[in-house]
């Protein structure tokens, strides 16, 4: 089994900004994460593991924090920044997708939904409401797509 935790000789990882950060998650998640007990319940990670990142003596791997992020609510890059596991130059996903090409409804979506101006309960039904639509948008495609009848017979 891999280890969650990467170990670092001293703090040289911005552990005071995760730690502050991963508290203001867990205040904002609803319902509300009292603390870093019920944190490790939710997640199946050792409260001993949460101590050890809070305090700097190891910093968190990527498969703990994926963990993390999915009961916060939150994509895992937000945490692996949060953690100095990358930094956004390097991730540069700005060339990966070409947004233009969407409607300019769903741009402006898009822009508010990462621009971090949202509320967590805003963010949860946004999502909630994207995932509706394309529901939605599933059952008409399969309701309008003409089904094969079958094989002719040669009269």
């Amino acid at each position: 089994m891999a280890s969650t935790v990467l170990r670092v000789d001293a703090p040289t990882w911005p552990f005071e900004e995760f730690r502050e950060y991963l508290r203001r998650l867990m205040d904002e998640a609803r319902p509300r994460i009292p603390d870093f007990a019920e944190l490790g319940r939710l997640t199946g990670i050792n409260q001993s593991v949460f101590s050890r990142w809070r305090s700097g003596a190891a910093q968190p791997g990527t498969e703990s924090l994926r963990k993390v992020a999915a009961v916060l609510g939150v994509t895992p890059v937000k945490l692996f920044l949060a953690a100095g596991l990358t930094d956004a130059q390097e991730l540069d996903l700005s060339g990966q997708v070409d947004l233009t090409v969407l409607p300019a409804e769903l741009r402006d979506f898009i822009a508010l939904y990462l621009d971090g101006g949202l509320t967590a309960d805003q963010q949860r039904y946004a999502r909630q409401t994207v995932a509706y639509i394309a529901s939605g948008l599933r059952a008409e495609l399969a309701k309008s797509q003409v089904k094969p009848s079958g094989r002719r017979r040669a009269g």
